[in-house]
This record gives C-alpha cells, structure tokens and sequence, in this order.
C-alpha cells in the first residue's frame, strides 16, 4: 500500500512538473508575440525589455532562444545602443552555454552584425561611434576569434543532436569556413598563420578615419601574388584529417569547407567551387598583355622596344594556348613562372568536378572555366564552353550574351584602331585596322558636311535654347550622332571604294594591319570598313591642310594659321568669330545665353591680334579660318 502511495505521488510530482514546463513554454511564446508586436510598431524599446527576459531565463531551452538573442541585438542597434552588445551577448552564452543554435548565432553576430570599432575610455571598450575622447581601436580580429570559440563550443553539441536538421549543419560549418579563411582578403600569405584561439587578442589601436570600413580590409592592401616556401615551391594548403591537427589557417578553412560537403552531399559543388576560385586567384593564368599579330606595314610603326613587346607577347600566347591542364603560368611571389598542379590544388580538377556533377554550380564552374580558357588564349575550348552554358540557360538575355560572346570568338570581325589627331593632307593617309578570322576587308569613305555642322551648331546657340545641349557643339564627336541619331544628312554620297585582302592569325588570335587610303583631299570623312561575313565598324577621319593656333600674349590672344603639313604661315586667311555665354540669372534656376560675331584676317606672317573688346574673355569662342582657294580649318566647338 505504501509503494503505491509513493508510486502515485511521484507521478503526481512528475506529471506536475510537466504541466509547469509546459506552462512556462507557452509563457514564453506568448512573450515572443508581444515582442514581436513591438517590433512591428517600432517600439524597440520595449521589445528589447520582452527580449532580455527570454534570455535571462535560465529555462528557456527553446529553439527560438537563438532568435531571442539576435532580436535583442537588433533592438540595441537601432536604440543605438550597441555599447551594451557584448554583455548582452556573453551573459547569453553563459545562462544557455548548452544550446548551440544560441553559440551559433552569438558567432554570426560577432562576425558582420556589429560595428568592429569602438574607443577605449578608461580602460574599458565601447563598442561602436562615441562622441567625446576616447582611443579609436578596431574590435576585429578580437570579434574573429571569439567568434570561432563560440563555433568550436556549438559543434559538438550539434553533432550530439539528433533533431538538427542538414541546412543547420551547413550553416555552422559555412560560417567556420568563413572566419577561418577570411585572412586570404588581407593576402593569401596570410592562410600560413595558425590563429590562436585559446586566447582573445587585444584590441587593435587604429588611426583610421573612417573606422566603419569593413573588416575585411583592415591590415592594408590586397596582396594578389601566391606565397612560396622556403624551397620557392607554392604554399598549398592540405586537407587536416582534424580541426586541431591543422598546422594553419588555411588548413583550417579546407578542413571547415570539406565538412559542408560531409554534412550535405547537395552543398558539396558549393565547397569546391569557393575553393577552386582561391586556387584560380593564386596560380590562375593572368591576362595581362593584349595580343595583336601586326602585319609588317603595321610593326613599321613601333620602336624597337615595342616590336620586342610584341614578339615576347605573342611566343608567351602560343605557349599558353598548348599550356597542359596540369601546368599554369602562375604569379608567385618570387616571380611569374610556370609550375606543375597537383588535381587536389588544380583550379581546373576542381571546376570540371563540379560541372560534371551537373547540379545548381555548374554554371558558375563553367563561367570560371571560361575566364581560365581565355586567359590562356584557348578561345576555341572557351567558345565549347560558351555553347555549353548556352544550352543549358532559359534566360533570354543570357543566351544572347552568350551568343554574343561566341561570336566575338569564331566570326570575323574588324575593328578601326583610334586616331589620335588629325592627318595631314601633305603626306600618305592610312589607318590601323585590327581583324579576325576573316580575310577580306571592303572600305567606301563618305565627305562629311562639317559646313553644314558649324552652321548648325551656330543657328541653335542664336536660338538661345533654356537649357544648352552640348552634344550640339560637339563637332568632333559627329561619329556618336552619326550612329545614333541617324545623321546621315551630315554625308556627301560615297567618293571612294576598295577592298583589302588580309591574313588572319591562327586559333583566332587578332591581327592587325595599315590600310593606304586613296585619297588625301582635306575634310572629314566618314570611313566604313565591312569584313566579308562579318560584322562592319566606321570611324571619322579628318584630314586636314591648314590648322589654328592659339597662345595668350600681352596685347590679348595671337592665333597662328599655317600649312598642316610644312607649318608655313598663310597670309590673309579670312577669320570669323564666333562666341557664346551662358550665365545664370540671378538666384533663379533660368538661365540666358548671349552671343557675338565678327571678322579679321591674318598678316603676311599668318599672325592675327583680334581686338580684345571683340573677343571677350567671357564668352567660349568658335574660329573659322578660310582662303580664297579653298582652305578651311576650325577652332572651338571641342
């Protein structure tokens, strides 16, 4: 009789129990509500008080505890009130040290939720901006390591968990990666470190400004050359077998990214894929130099050193076109040189892996692919991979950039190579032309109206247009409003027509070649170049018999017209002037434009003095100079 009072009061004591649990649970959810409302209506305040009492119960084993914490440390941060973040985080970690999704979100908030900068004042660290004194100093790499304690005390209490669910898994192992290799932004070399964690470094002293800049910077420039050992061999970093039996950083990282995929097969593209970009920062190939196979004619133009140039570039680009996957041309920091890859530290393994997995990173694999094939000059496995991604894509656009990109590889192409000034109509015309792929070039020249341009541009600043256009005074960007406004009004019909036979380089290298025009009648001509089954490009070329010259002198502004080709002064050049002046009108946002005209003639010297009451400083000044035989050359409207 006696047990069965006893059995009856223990169940009754248990069973008690339960209900009050059960009872304290449903408390806190009904305070999580209120809090919540209290988010919804900005009122943090009152939110944070709802917040600090989830986390000061000692019983609150819930799930949503971790949540509890962010949410009060976002009401601190809009208080700003981030000052009282740490003890609210650490007093957290302490009361529910057993709870690893709350050590998992107290890493997270350490590592991006919170200013990594405050002062020191008296000693003590204040988190954030303050006004007043007070010694600047980073909090970063202290929030760093506090951080990965945090992650390292939360994972086997993860692993011990039975009901955590794989993207929980990920989550941790994600961040650890993360915080175990973030020193590779501040230098690769760095990765060779081995951070200590069993204590907390000091706060750093900072004289930086701008304190809030993100701590990925902190510690200077990026350092974009691969680390060597004492040997002069690459640093590559081993998988550990274990978190603690890694002898850096960077062994750390690969140990923490190795446990994505352990955890969840579906994320394991993603690992390979963060560490196949490292490998290609480090031993991809560069592409620094801009290849281009110049046709004798073209080569005639360069110095000595610049011929050199170009041989070194085009030997190193058929050196990495027959490059073997195994081998790079790498950026060491003992120099640029080749080497031989392992596949575990090959970027190229790594990305055809993933592609071949055929899952959600393929196509990222395949686009990193594609940079390494064309740095290497291999357009013709680049355009495979292109055609690949094509196939595979459902987005409109993308299939046209694509295509776009493929064409540029495998279609012929021509492209005029920019002129830097006018020709002078004194000696042979030519332009360069770059190509590819194709070999024949058909050329027409079409004589611009300039004329017609200048009377324009003048009519519409004697209209005193409210708001001036400047792409109207632009007359020698004619080539932009030719295309674009479909200017052909500007043209004379076609006065010259002939083709061009070229030879295209190989593996769709550019060549590039100097093209005699057949003409050298001054003016401005709109050059049209059209490759045989490829696309067409234009140019404006000027050529020019007779030019200005303008210097400021003591008695006022001395232009100067003379012969382009032999410099030789032109006498009695016709000069007319022609100046605009757009001032504000009072504090009003109108505006009025004045404008002025009048006439001079050089001397016998080509000298011309204008006088300075006519050709005022304050206005922008447009000068045409003619001659009875038909010379004409212009100054202004730049």
């Amino acid at each position: 009789m006696r047990i069965s009072v006893v059995a009856g009061l223990l169940a009754t004591i248990v069973g008690g129990t339960g209900l009050v649990a059960m009872t304290m649970q449903q408390d806190r959810a009904e305070m999580r509500k209120q809090a919540a409302q209290r988010l919804q209506e900005n009122n943090h305040a009152e939110a944070l008080v709802l917040y600090r009492q989830l986390l000061e119960d000692e019983a609150n084993s819930d799930r949503d505890v971790a949540l509890d914490l962010r949410n009060a440390v976002d009401c601190l941060r809009r208080l700003n009130l981030v000052q009282d973040a740490d003890d609210l985080i650490e007093s957290a970690v302490e009361l529910h040290s057993d709870q690893w999704r709350l050590l998992y979100h107290a890493a997270a908030i350490y590592s991006g939720s919170l200013p990594d900068h405050g002062y020191l004042i008296a000693g003590k660290f204040q988190r954030g901006n303050h006004r007043g004194g007070g010694q600047v100093v980073s909090a970063a790499a202290r929030d760093r390591v506090r951080a990965l304690q945090l992650l390292l005390k939360a994972i086997p209490l993860l692993a011990a968990d039975a009901n955590a669910v794989p993207m929980e898994r990920v989550d941790v192992f994600r961040l650890l990666a993360r915080l175990a290799g973030e020193s590779r932004h501040q230098g690769a070399w760095r990765l060779q470190e081995l951070t200590d964690l069993t204590t907390l470094p000091d706060y750093a002293s900072s004289s930086r400004r701008a304190p809030f800049l993100s701590r990925r910077f902190e510690g200077g420039g990026r350092n974009t050359e691969a680390p060597v050992d004492a040997n002069g061999d690459p640093v590559f970093h081993r998988l550990p077998p274990a978190w603690d039996q890694a002898a850096s950083d960077g062994e750390r990282w690969r140990w923490a990214l190795r446990q994505i995929a352990a955890v969840s097969k579906d994320f394991e593209s993603e690992a390979d894929l963060e560490w196949a970009q490292f490998l290609q920062s480090q031993f991809g190939v560069r592409n620094e130099r801009s290849l281009i196979v110049r046709s004798p004619e073209s080569s005639s133009k360069l110095n000595e050193q610049q011929r050199r140039d170009d041989e070194v570039s085009l030997n190193d680009s058929l050196m990495l076109l027959r490059l073997p996957d195994n081998e790079t041309v790498a950026n060491l920091a003992d120099g640029t040189r080749r080497v031989s890859l392992p596949d575990e530290f090959n970027h190229l393994v790594v990305l055809k892996r993933i592609i071949a997995r055929n899952d959600n990173q393929r196509r990222s694999a395949i686009d990193q692919l594609i940079r390494e094939r064309m740095n290497r000059r291999q357009y013709d496995q680049a355009a495979e991979l292109l055609e690949d991604a094509r196939s595979h894509s459902r987005d409109r656009d993308d299939r046209k950039r694509l295509q776009d990109q493929i064409d540029q590889i495998r279609k012929n192409w021509v492209r005029f190579e920019a002129v830097q000034r006018a020709m002078d109509a004194g000696n042979p015309v030519s332009l360069d032309v770059r190509f590819r792929n194709g070999g024949t070039v058909q050329f027409d020249a079409r004589p611009v109206r300039t004329k017609v341009l200048l009377d324009e541009a003048r009519a519409y600043l004697q209209s005193r247009p409210a708001t001036l256009d400047r792409e109207q005074l632009q007359i020698s960007n004619i080539g932009y409003r030719l295309i674009q406004e479909n200017g052909s009004r500007y043209l004379d019909p076609v006065t010259a027509q002939w083709s061009v036979d070229v030879a295209p380089p190989e593996h769709h290298f550019d060549g590039m070649t100097t093209i005699d025009l057949p003409f050298r009648k001054p003016g401005a001509y709109w050059v049209t170049a059209r490759m045989q089954d490829g696309n067409q490009c234009h140019i404006v070329l000027w050529i020019a018999d007779t030019t200005i010259s303008r210097k400021r002198v003591e008695d006022g502004t001395l232009y100067y017209v003379a012969d382009a080709t032999t410099g030789q002064p032109i006498a009695s050049a016709s000069l007319e002037f022609f100046g605009w002046n757009q001032e504000r009108i009072g504090r009003t946002r109108e505006y009025r434009l004045t404008t002025a005209r009048f006439a001079d003639r050089t001397d016998h010297d080509g000298l011309c003095i204008p006088d300075p009451g006519s050709l005022r400083s304050n206005m922008q000044w447009l000068t045409i100079a003619t001659t009875p035989d038909g010379r004409m050359a212009y100054d202004g409207f730049e």
